[in-house]
């Protein structure tokens, strides 16, 4: 018999200010540990569009706690790895990707920007039982594939009481 395991997406933004501190950090291990509690012999995977920022942190604290990535591409890799403009940023997400279970491509080549955005958060809400949100609790007037989009959207298509929403409230 296979053991039960979840996944859980991630949403965030690119810019804020607790980016890399330890309370950032403890926050995030935090709610992992909490959802590793539920599935003690498989730990959750984690589904995520590793833009720059948050994605990438939160994918980095999962990937040490041995959880399993599900990288959620906005394109073909190519097309992806011209989005972030600084190498370290490049490097990191090269880490990552090299690093994941799985790797899916939500949106096909020649897609542009919010629809491809749009492609991966609805894909990340498709698969995930649990959404992680780093964002600064603001969803009234949601960008088209921003966090607040993919909040507002996981929040009214996963209403039973098995899904799970863990927002960790950021400043810009």
């Amino acid at each position: 018999m296979t053991a039960i395991s979840s996944v859980v997406g991630v949403t965030g933004h690119i810019h804020f200010n607790e980016s890399g501190t330890e309370e950032f950090r403890f926050a995030v291990n935090k709610i992992l540990i909490e959802l590793e509690k539920n599935f003690p012999t498989n730990p959750p995977s984690l589904a995520c569009g590793l833009a720059a920022g948050a994605d990438l942190e939160v994918a980095s604290i999962a990937l040490s706690r041995h959880w399993p990535l599900i990288a959620v591409l906005p394109g073909p890799r190519i097309e992806v790895e011209f989005d972030y403009v600084d190498e370290q940023t490049k490097a990191l997400f090269s880490e990552l990707l090299s690093s994941a279970s799985e790797i899916i491509v939500a949106a096909p080549s020649g897609i542009t920007s919010p629809e491809k955005y749009c492609m991966v958060g609805a894909k990340i809400i498709e698969l995930s039982e649990h959404l992680i949100a780093i964002w600064d609790g603001d969803i009234s007037a949601p960008k088209l594939g921003g966090t607040a989009w993919v909040v507002d959207k996981f929040l009214k298509t996963k209403t039973q009481s098995h899904y799970g929403f863990h927002p960790i409230i950021v400043t810009r």
